[in-house]
Parts: structure tokens; sequence; C-alpha cells
């Protein structure tokens, strides 16, 4: 969680509400920086930020 230190929104997501949507998985990538992948209703990756 040390890479997301900047995105305390994202940090408290993680910690907070992620057991509330069941379709969201957190991942870790070893020394790869953060990024967010949304997937539409068929779970095709949509958009990466």
């Amino acid at each position: 969680m040390r890479k997301l230190l900047f995105y305390p929104e994202i940090v408290s997501f993680i910690e907070d509400e992620k057991d509330k949507f069941p379709s969201v998985k957190v991942h870790y990538a070893f020394n790869a920086p953060p990024k967010l992948i949304m997937l539409d209703d068929a779970g095709q990756r949509k958009e990466i930020i």
C-alpha cells in the first residue's frame, strides 16, 4: 500500500468499502505502479487509469 500513499481515497476504499462491491478485485503487482482497470458488464477491459 506504500505506493498508494498519494491516493488516500483509494486506500480508504480498499480498506473500508471493498467488501460492499464483490466485483472489485485488488491485485498487487510487485514493482509496478498502481493502476485502476475498469471492466464492462461482460468482464472485458473498458478503461485503464
